[in-house]
């Protein structure tokens, strides 16, 4: 059992909750993002099959094929920028793209339904493609762009707040009667989705990053426990009582000082309680000593007047930051690059990997 760190109490039990609270946080927040994401996946399912239904007003999604809008060169592209680089360990090449800028043009344009009717699609700006980034322009060693765009003839689905509104392109109704079509908009205080995937993938793809996280939490909140353990069982079911020193022994390596003491406690039980070099200087034989007994875990015993966290549980903390980071590229690889920033790496030099994209 490692010895206890020489931390006061107060500082122990503060270390030790905030520590436990995180990664229950954290547990509770992955848990409702998968929940979340489910749900939208069966919602999306439902939305999907909405689209053989007549196109009727309202919040509803629009499978059709793409048609650009009169005078318009694209429906929708995105840019992004990306800077390489390369490192070289011991003659083994990495390389890496990183996103350093992108730029997003939404222009109107029409999805051709298969009621033939034709909606007209108006981003205003506030839209998210969902799309293959499978566009590239490599403009030096160090630099490229990836660009993503809706193509005429593509196949998409568009999630939004359907209406009867003005359309520019529609044929004019009656003498004196305005061009009135289904036209299509973001929801409100909400973007526009263009998706030329099925829906529920992206909602699924989410949910999997998450459960990811739920999984590393659980065994990461297994270790913190494993760790605290002894330290736990003294604050529940330790006993302080008085012993007297009957023996300390301490060695001296090049990890530190490690010290046994063997304690006589009042109902004449002996006890051999190991710590570092503050149990040496704690326990000196033949003295009285302040003694927190667990009778149900004799290892678990310590002496000094309060009761202090393993050496090995700040080892935890080092966990938390490598799960905080692990949550993030989790969340970040299930939303996609559209939610996120693009990185492509992998094995080689750089200028031999010019058009190379990481795989999922």
């Amino acid at each position: 059992m490692p010895p206890a760190l020489d931390a006061p109490p107060t500082v122990s039990a503060i270390l030790t909750m905030v520590t436990l609270a995180g990664l229950f946080a954290t547990w509770l927040d992955a848990q409702a993002r998968v929940l979340r994401e489910r749900r939208l996946a069966a919602r999306a399912a439902v939305q999907q099959r909405a689209h053989e239904a007549p196109l009727a007003p309202g919040r509803t999604v629009v499978l059709g094929t793409v048609e650009v809008a009169e005078g318009e060169a694209l429906a929708a592209r995105v840019e992004i920028d990306q800077g390489g680089s390369e490192r070289d360990n011991s003659g083994t090449y990495t390389f890496k793209w990183t996103e350093i800028g992108r730029r997003v043009e939404m222009r109107p344009f029409y999805l051709l339904h298969a009621s033939g009717a034709r909606v007209r699609v108006e981003p205003r700006g506030r839209a998210m493609l969902v799309d293959a980034m499978d566009g590239m322009i490599v403009v030096t060693e160090t630099a490229r762009t990836r660009y993503a765009e809706l193509s005429p003839g593509e196949e998409v689905y568009a999630v939004g707040r359907l209406q009867r509104g003005e359309d520019p392109e529609a044929v004019r109704t009656g003498y004196r009667g305005g061009r009135q079509g289904w036209v299509l908009r973001p929801p409100r205080a909400r973007d526009l989705l263009l998706s030329s995937e099925p829906l529920e993938q992206r909602f699924r793809r989410r949910a999997a990053a998450a459960s990811r996280v739920g999984r590393i939490t659980v065994l990461g909140t297994a270790g913190a426990l494993l760790l605290s353990s002894s330290y736990l069982a003294r604050v529940t079911a330790g006993r302080w009582t008085t012993g007297q020193v009957l023996d300390t022994k301490c060695d001296t390596d090049s990890d530190g000082t490690s010290c046994t003491a063997t304690v006589r406690l009042a109902d004449d039980r002996t006890l051999a309680i190991s710590g570092g070099a503050a149990l040496g200087e704690a326990a000196v034989r033949g003295s009285n000593a302040v003694v927190c007994d667990v009778a149900a875990w004799p290892s678990a015993s310590s002496i000094g007047p309060g009761s202090n966290v393993n050496t090995g549980f700040p080892l935890v903390l080092v966990g938390l930051g490598f799960l905080a980071w692990h949550r993030r590229k989790a969340l970040r690889e299930g939303a996609g690059w559209n939610e996120s920033p693009l990185v492509d790496e992998g094995k080689g030099k750089l200028a031999e990997n010019a058009r190379t994209v990481s795989q999922a």
